[in-house]
């Protein structure tokens, strides 16, 4: 009996554009899709005149997209993307930073509203739907001493021992990506 591939995935990293803001926990699902490209040795490209640039692995049958638009309109570029690859959103994955969970805490959701998040909110106002997977990654700090607002943190850069943290989140979460779609 042959093995079928597995459902094509359109795997999004939020994040802003530019060298300021690469580093910083806001990009956090940027810096995430662009670790799972490195990991398989793919390259990005920008598709001519779209609003985002993709990376297209074979072996898991994903397109992982960076939106080249600022995090707030990020709808934009993930419309386009799911036209050009010709997906729904029942095939997209969003991974962006969620502020009100810790550096090292993840979590899988479906069919969930913004709670605040604009890039989300941008994309569920561009589909005129919510009902997409993300993938939530935790950018608070373990070691707040009172809880600050989201635009406080953000926007830094990532620490080095929050960036070891995360690059662990990030091979759990795919674990457990890869094992949900066996």
């Amino acid at each position: 009996m042959q093995k079928s591939n597995p459902p094509c995935f359109l795997i999004v990293g939020l994040g802003n554009p530019g060298l300021r803001y690469r580093a910083t926990y806001h990009s956090i699902g940027a810096i995430c899709v662009t670790s799972y490209a490195k990991e398989r040795g793919l390259a990005f490209g920008t598709p001519r005149g779209k609003p985002f640039c993709y990376a297209k692995d074979a072996t898991s049958n994903s397109v992982f997209v960076l939106p080249l638009t600022f995090m707030n309109d990020s709808g934009s570029a993930v419309a386009h993307a799911l036209a050009y690859f010709k997906k729904t959103p029942a095939q997209l994955l969003v991974v962006h930073d969620d502020s009100d969970m810790n550096v090292g805490a993840y979590k899988f959701s479906f069919d969930q509203r913004s709670a605040g998040h604009k890039g989300v909110q941008s994309i569920i106002d561009a589909l005129e739907m919510q009902k997409f997977r993300r993938l939530k990654i935790g950018v608070r700090s373990i070691r707040e001493r009172s809880r600050k607002k989201a635009e406080t943190f953000v926007l830094k850069r990532i620490s080095s021992r929050d960036k070891t943290v995360l690059e662990h989140v990030f091979k759990e979460a795919e674990k457990d990506l890869a094992s949900e779609n066996k």
